[in-house]
């Protein structure tokens, strides 16, 4: 970023979970923010990428670098390379591994409400100090005051220019997940531990003295460990510089210490839920208790993460990075994920508008995907073309539980080809071969159903390269997601389909109106690719049967109206002057063919 600025404040501290936290915001700006990434993945040879240039990160005119460089280079753009030298080289090795400007230049915003991060006796020395310069010091009205204290984490892009391959969308998709919505899983562990003692703490309420010493007992037991653990430090350092020191009794001191590391951790955090409880225990005022009484015991939001922007223009690209294959157009998309102290998730993502455009030479359909009906009076805040809704529970043996899976999609007019299904296909899981998606999951299908002892065939194949057995069975579990139910709602679909075959073949078809069934799956052990191949599956079927059941009306109609001979005259005078006035006329013969 060519600017960063970034600002905390320092709020009272509030009740939450019968517990007085601190609480401290964080908000922060960028301007003229970028983001780099290699266009593939390099291996072990992470320390040969090449550092960025002040004039690549500054806020300068955006004319373009002065020599050949500036010449035939990309310049500012999205998607450009930076490099030092243009063409090729003699030793590429010695200019470092390339970058590409996966995001041009943008303006972002972060926000972060955290508790209990600060001591609470740092906090009341702010905030007495600012009573004092300010004349009004804190009421006790005010430590009444409740609200909902949940960590939450938000960051606002207004409008986004994206060019990646399939390598750099996992890497954000990475860093997205395990770094800025990332939540620590072991806080189920934790707030039941201190529910436990919380709830002794109240079965003893006569003993808080007891309660008193027992803390005093591990706080002191705390210091000798930490005067231990300065000991340990100490030798260990006396043992580097001395010569004569054997590198086995070096390993056993670091070993000794790291226990002792371990043991100070523990008994820290027992120390903290007891102190805790204690400050509890202790509280006294009824308005306080009479709020909390009736408060329910079960899983409670602890932590809250938005991504959000206005408009997004994301170029899909090749692996080289430079040959396009889509362009969509994203706005109003917004994405949340709570986490509760279940360890249980639930994900929210909506977008307002969403388009793709073909970007494949000599291909039929340019506009691959856009919305059919918007209705014209409903605000534009509220518009939204695709809501997906997750809820997923705590890990079981490392494989994700989605309890409720559903994908609400607005009515869709769909134009594609066979080639570029199978572009997206890779695009999306690079690690298959797009010419064989659907022959592998209906050989999966196939196996699942006739099989009868314990084989594990629904998982994915590992690459083949050396991994021990844990390792493999973490990736499965990483991989794999066992879905309780599933939900894709009824939807109408304007559809066009070409395939890789001049000749018109059942499936081509032009402008049809599809009506999508619902769909629902219950308790499958899937992949994402798994999923989207039974979708297409049951799409694809619901496809064939309306297609045959309409050329079929279509062609009953056209014979009837083949059949239908024209009136003779008898008829023609029934229809003029009422049948009264052609009594004694005989039964009118029908033609079943026409007059030649």
């Amino acid at each position: 970023a060519a600017h960063a600025s970034v600002s905390q404040n320092i709020h009272r501290p509030v009740w939450k979970e019968r517990a007085l936290l601190s609480k401290s915001t964080w908000s922060g700006g960028l301007e003229g923010m970028q983001y780099y990434a290699t266009v593939s993945e390099e291996g072990a040879d992470m320390d040969n990428i090449m550092w960025l240039a002040p004039n690549n990160i500054s806020d300068a005119d955006e004319g373009r670098e002065p020599g050949p460089v500036g010449l035939v280079g990309s310049g500012k753009a999205v998607g450009g390379v930076v490099s030092k030298v243009v063409g090729v080289t003699d030793s590429p090795s010695n200019l470092g591994i390339q970058l590409q400007r996966v995001v041009s230049r943008c303006r972002a915003e972060f926000f972060y409400v955290s508790y209990g991060d600060t001591a609470l006796d740092d906090v009341e020395v702010s905030l007495g100090n600012v009573g004092k310069s300010t004349g009004s010091p804190v009421a006790d009205d005010d430590w009444d005051e409740t609200e909902t204290a949940v960590n939450a984490f938000t960051l606002v892009h207004h409008d986004l220019n994206v060019c990646t391959n399939s390598a750099q969308y996992v890497m954000v998709l990475d860093i997205i997940n395990n770094l800025l919505l990332y939540s620590e899983p072991t806080q189920k562990a934790r707030t039941d531990k201190y529910l436990r003692m919380r709830y002794q703490f109240m079965l003893e309420i006569d003993a808080l003295e007891d309660h008193r010493k027992r803390i005093i007992s591990l706080q002191n037991q705390l210091r000798q460990l930490v005067c231990e653990q300065r000991k340990k430090e100490k030798t260990i350092y006396m043992k580097t510089w001395d010569k004569d020191t054997k590198p086995q009794e070096k390993d056993r001191l670091e070993m000794e210490a790291q226990e002792i590391k371990d043991k100070m951790h523990v008994m820290n955090e027992d120390l903290d839920m007891m102190i805790r409880c204690y400050k509890e225990t202790q509280m006294s005022s009824s308005q306080r208790q009479s709020s909390l009484r009736g408060q329910s015991e079960g899983a409670k939001l602890r932590r809250r993460g938005e991504i959000c922007f206005s408009k997004a223009a994301w170029r899909l690209t090749e692996v080289d990075g430079q040959l396009g294959i889509a362009d969509i157009n994203i706005s109003n998309f917004i994405f949340t994920r709570t986490s509760k102290s279940d360890d249980s998730v639930e994900n929210l993502l909506e977008m307002g508008y969403v388009s793709m455009r073909n970007l494949l030479p000599n291909q039929r359909y340019e506009n691959v995907l856009t919305p059919t009906e918007l209705k014209r009076d409903m605000p534009v805040d509220r518009q939204r073309t695709v809501r997906i809704y997750s809820r997923e529970r705590a890990r079981v043996g490392g494989i994700s539980v989605k309890d409720h899976f559903e994908i609400n999609v607005a009515p869709l007019t769909i134009c594609i080809t066979a080639l570029f299904y199978k572009k997206m296909m890779t695009f999306a899981f690079p690690e298959k071969d797009a010419e064989t998606f659907d022959d592998d999951f209906e050989t999966e299908k196939t196996k699942k159903k006739n099989k009868k002892s314990k084989n594990a065939s629904f998982y994915v194949e590992c690459p083949s390269v050396e991994k021990d057995d844990v390792e493999k069975m973490k990736e499965r579990a990483e991989r794999n997601k066992l879905f309780i139910y599933i939900k894709i709602p009824e939807v109408p679909i304007k559809v066009s389909y070409k395939g890789e075959k001049e000749k018109n073949q059942i499936l081509d078809v032009a402008d049809f109106q599809l009506q999508v069934p619902t769909i629902e799956y219950h308790n499958v052990t899937w992949t994402w690719l798994d999923l989207l191949l039974a979708v297409k599956s049951k799409t694809k079927d619901s496809l064939v049967t309306q297609a045959i059941k309409q050329k079929f009306l279509r062609s009953n109609k056209t014979s009837g109206k083949e059949e239908q001979a024209p009136p003779g005259d008898e008829e023609k005078a029934r229809m003029l002057l009422g049948s009264s006035s052609v009594l004694g006329s005989a039964k009118p013969t029908r033609r079943f063919l026409p007059r030649l």
